[in-house]
This record gives structure tokens, C-alpha cells and sequence, in this order.
């Protein structure tokens, strides 16, 4: 559920964790809508879950990389990609099943309609944030509009 401050939005997707057991080859957000163009205009984005490959013969599935992953970031409206670059940070998990934030990434959708964090960077490990208690775990976005006031979002 998105909420926010002044300048930044944050976002909290909870997974089922059994999607990242199984074949499953992604896992979709559903769509939310952030007013992160230069005059208040909505993006409508989604973020995605995918399993790390680590054996090019194997079929790529959360089953076989035994439940590690990358997460992608999604525009789905190419008129409202057009805005103004963001700057977004992804963390996995909460309490001690946390795995930390990672980022600040700066994208402009208008060049690429999907982002993600540096390779060095992107290898999470899904399994092992899982609340046990409710076979979930939750991924955090935080993102904001790169501009004179959202230039202190990496310090924050």
C-alpha cells in the first residue's frame, strides 16, 4: 500500500512465499499509481519478482534457484513514463528477516520503461524472508522525483 511524506512515496508489497517454492518464472505486483511526473502526474508501476539462474540447463524457476531472485521496477503507461527520472531504493523482508536496503538507483522511464538495481546488487534471497508465521514477505520501494528537493532522498 503506497503512502508518503512530501517528498517521497513508499511502497510495501507482501508476497506469498510460496510463489518463490515452486515453477513460478515471475511474480507481479499489482499495479499502483504514484503522482511522480513534473506537474503532478500520475505513473501507473508494478514491481516484479524474478528467480536468478545459476544453471543455464536447468529451467529457470524460484524452484531451482532455490528461492533467490532480482526485483524489477515497471512503468506501465508509456505517456506517463515520460515524466521526470525517479530515484528509487528496494529492501526485502522486515524484523530479523530484513536483508537491508539497497540503492539509491536514478531512472527515466522515458528512456527504459523497466529498472532495477546494479547487478552487484540485485541478488536477493526471497526463501529466507519469510515470515513463518504467515508465509510472507514483504518487499519495500521507496521512491521519489529527482528534482532540486529530492536530491537529499539518498541521505535521508
Amino acid at each position: 500500500m503506497p503512502g508518503s511524506d512530501a517528498r517521497n512515496f513508499k511502497v510495501c508489497w507482501t508476497v506469498n512465499a510460496q510463489k518463490v517454492r515452486g515453477n513460478e518464472k515471475q511474480t507481479v505486483s499489482p499495479y499502483f499509481e504514484l503522482p511522480l511526473g513534473p506537474r503532478g502526474e500520475s505513473m501507473k508501476l508494478r514491481l516484479a519478482i524474478y528467480p536468478k539462474t545459476f544453471d543455464l540447463r536447468a529451467a529457470v524457476n524460484f524452484k531451482s534457484s532455490k528461492g533467490q531472485g532480482y526485483i524489477q521496477l515497471k512503468c506501465e503507461l508509456e505517456k506517463a513514463c515520460s515524466t521526470a527520472p525517479v530515484r528509487f531504493t528496494l529492501s526485502v523482508g522486515a524484523g530479523q528477516y530484513a536483508q537491508g536496503v539497497r540503492g539509491p538507483v536514478e531512472h527515466d522511464f522515458a528512456k527504459d520503461s523497466i529498472s532495477g538495481l546494479p547487478r552487484q546488487h540485485d541478488d536477493w534471497q526471497f526463501k529466507s524472508a519469510k515470515e513463518a508465521r504467515s508465509m510472507t514477505f514483504p518487499i519495500f520501494l521507496e521512491i521519489a522525483q529527482v528534482n532540486a528537493d529530492a536530491r537529499s532522498f539518498a541521505s535521508s
